[in-house]
């Protein structure tokens, strides 16, 4: 089914029912259909819910359980409920699906396993008659393979998860948050669960969608986003299975200022192969996933504690920023968080020289204050000053408009001491000040009542910290530049056109039913009828015609065999450059055209290609790489890198899925480690970077036109000549699939 949520199905009867029956009911509270009931009744086992809905076991086995009066099938219950709990067996579940349906029940939720994730064919056939099912009849279905759901605002728990998951712990907050969590595996659920209530995160709906068969991973999220108590919410994903759905929700969230964090299973073939297994879906491209996410504004945790720490951060509602100023009591506790910071994509500017002079007054000479300020162990003196001092000293970097974000290292007995000073400087600015603790404070929840958080481990703090902290500056970002999309920041430029006749004239003539590429020139005159700057050259068929074209076009000349059965042309001995006679040619039209044949004696060769020589070493040119490719989750995705050898030796490249206008591109660009070589290092000449843009959006223009028929195109390279004199495509390979030609 995997609708998109521009549908947007009421989840209200899977996530907030107001009566539910638990068929396949059990008077054990420690099996999978007794912990519903005691997540539900008044059970001694359930120490914190209060769940006001109707609640109706079914078994014929039973006249009461846990109180309460048990009914022998779906049809003795008195109501039509609103959520069918279908704790039974795979092979029992649709039959109770059915009857559920005559009853008029609006939604399932279903635990069994033995669906697709099994890989098997009987496990396919059961997901797809659950389906067919869903289809028929638009009941809602979750699952199955599932642990269940969790309202922690209403009580109503649909889940199996042991009843002491929930149960509060001394010393920490209340379950009811503003926070949603939506995970694809029920153990992962817990996990993070567990751990956010340890540090005092709130949650107010856990959610696990197991294998998706009827309503999937952006729905939920779709649902959090909409509820009106949510702020926030992080999830865990092995594969997506409705990429443009996920964006359109991601988008949302982060047009509405809710942050979305996730971590992402399958980074590694053996991961995927895992997740595969796990969740009955196919492993898509993580490089896709990643660029879905920067794109729009997602945040992708390292692991699951940092899952829940960015989430912790969100309860306090602070602006932070990459702009970091750390203070501490130790010069060597500054370098470390220092470099920390910095490894992590955050900043910490020097401050101006007004703020070094606060810091100036108040700290010793052996003291840094240029930051990291270090207030040196000398602050613990009460009568130079001590708790005041330090106040001054924070209050000084709340002042500061060079910096976001306040970082504070202090051992538990300061911090408790200066905690009154603290909160009242956390009431003066919106700013994020957080405190870590290396040991332990008398009484943390009171700087974290008073709007500071507090982190007793400092590599997780650095950790959580950057990435809410870039979530902060692209939300600033956002409304600064009064865009309402990330995606829509890819100008016009990028994005499909009407098909130009020389593309239609060139792509109705692939005669292939299977995926084809075409030849170099016919990928290069179709990216020329879309803007793009191709180098000039002429398709010659022998020797002769080959020396003519060279005069026409100039010496020095390049000669490459035309075959759109090899791909690299270069290992089959089919290039040769810096030609600059016409005996030359003449020679090296037969070197290329005879190696190509040895190295593959079926290919068809259709000549060759005399082409201009773009540059040499002494024109200050630089290759780029430009490619797109299709992820089976979110469709066409542009990579760009430096060309050449660069490329495979530093894997160094962008990713970004399509439109890619002269903006996006640039930013690409930007966002390369190589970028110095096109921005004029050591007094190189500067690229021509406005014509290098221009070309990539052109590049994206083609493929987002040509849609669903592109498999793959290559450009490699494109070359980008110094400032002012353009960039060229070189080389180009373009992969189709000739039943998805639509023109």
């Amino acid at each position: 089914m995997n609708s998109s949520v521009k549908s947007r199905p009421d989840l209200g009867p899977l996530l907030a029912a107001s009566s539910i029956a638990v068929i396949g009911a059990s008077n054990d509270p420690y099996r999978i259909g007794g912990i519903p009931l005691v997540h539900l009744s008044k059970h001694e086992l359930n120490t914190y819910n209060d769940y006001r809905g109707r609640v109706y076991p079914v078994n014929p086995k039973y006249k009461e359980i846990f109180g309460l009066p048990t009914y022998p099938d779906i049809e003795s219950v008195p109501e039509a409920v609103e959520l069918a709990i279908i704790a039974v067996s795979a092979e029992q579940v649709m039959q109770q699906l059915e009857r559920c349906h005559a009853r008029g029940v609006k939604a399932a939720m279903v635990f069994a396993a033995g669906y697709a994730e099994t890989n098997e064919e009987k496990g396919f056939a059961r997901q797809r008659e659950l389906v067919a099912f869903a289809e028929r009849t638009g009941m809602l279905i979750a699952g199955p393979n599932c642990m269940g759901n969790a309202n922690m605002v209403t009580g109503a728990h649909s889940t199996f998860a042991a009843s002491g998951l929930f149960v509060p712990r001394p010393g920490v907050l209340p379950h009811v948050g503003r926070i949603g969590l939506v995970t694809q595996s029920g153990n992962m659920c817990a996990i993070v669960f567990m751990f956010a209530q340890r540090i005092g995160v709130g949650f107010n709906f856990v959610i696990n969608t197991g294998n998706e068969a009827v309503v999937e991973f952006s729905q939920y999220l779709d649902y959090v986003l909409e509820d009106h108590e949510t702020d926030a919410a992080v999830g865990y994903i092995e594969q997506l299975r409705d990429g443009p759905a996920f964006l359109n929700v991601a988008q949302r969230f982060r047009e509405r200022g809710k942050l979305l964090a996730v971590i992402k299973a399958g980074l590694t073939e053996k991961g995927a192969e895992a997740a595969r297994s796990h969740t009955a879906a196919l492993a898509g491209n993580y490089a896709a996933f990643a660029a879905a996410c920067k794109q729009s504004g997602v945040l992708i945790a390292d692991d699951l504690p940092h899952l829940a720490l960015i989430a912790y951060l969100t309860r306090f509602g602070r602006q932070g920023g990459k702009r970091v100023a750390v203070v501490t009591m130790s010069g060597a506790a500054g370098a470390l968080l220092s470099d920390k910071f910095v490894g992590h994509g955050a900043e910490l500017p020097t401050l101006p020289a007004e703020a070094q002079a606060k810091l100036r007054a108040l700290i010793p000479d052996y003291g840094m204050v240029s930051n990291p300020v270090d207030v040196t162990g000398n602050i613990q003196n009460a009568v130079t000053g001590g708790y005041s001092t330090y106040y001054k000293t924070v209050k000084a970097l709340v002042d500061c408009d060079e910096i976001d974000t306040i970082v504070l290292w202090m051992p538990g007995y300061y911090l408790d001491g200066v905690t009154k000073d603290l909160i009242q400087l956390a009431t003066e600015t919106g700013k994020l000040i957080v405190a870590i603790d290396p040991s332990d404070m008398v009484n943390p929840a009171a700087l974290e009542a008073g709007g500071i958080p507090v982190f007793n481990d400092m590599m997780r703090a650095v950790k959580a910290i950057s990435s809410y902290s870039h979530w902060c500056d692209d939300q600033k970002a956002l409304k600064a530049a009064g865009k309402s999309s990330a995606l829509k920041a890819s100008t016009a430029s990028g994005t499909a056109v009407s098909m130009p006749k020389e593309a239609v004239t060139i792509l109705s003539g692939i005669a292939a039913t299977l995926p084809c590429s075409l030849d170099e020139a016919a990928g290069k005159n179709l990216l020329a009828s879309f803007g793009v700057p191709v180098v000039g050259e002429k398709v010659v068929g022998n020797a002769d015609d080959a020396a003519s074209a060279a005069r026409v076009i100039g010496y020095p000349v390049a000669i490459k065999v035309l075959s759109e059965d090899i791909q690299h042309k270069t290992e089959a001995g089919g290039v040769m450059l810096g030609l600059a006679s016409d005996e030359a040619v003449r020679a090296a039209f037969a070197a290329v055209t005879d190696n190509a044949r040895r190295y593959k004696p079926s290919a068809k060769i259709a000549g060759a290609v005399v082409q201009a020589m773009t540059h040499d070493a002494k024109t200050g040119a630089n290759e780029l790489l430009v490619g797109v490719t299709r992820d089976p989750v979110f469709g066409l995705m542009m990579t760009v890198g430096l060309g050449g050898v660069w490329t495979e030796l530093f894997k160094d490249v962008s990713h970004r899925l399509l439109p890619v206008g002269e903006d996006a591109a640039l930013e690409m660009l930007k966002s390369l480690k190589g970028f110095a070589l096109l921005d004029g290092y050591r007094g190189a000449p500067k690229a021509d970077l406005d014509a290098a843009c221009k070309a990539i959006a052109g590049i994206s223009r083609a493929a987002s036109t040509i849609g669903d028929a592109v498999l793959e195109l290559e450009v490699n390279p494109l070359v980008v000549l110094p400032q002012g004199r353009g960039a060229k495509v070189v080389d180009v390979l373009l992969t189709v699939d000739p039943g998805k030609v639509d023109l």
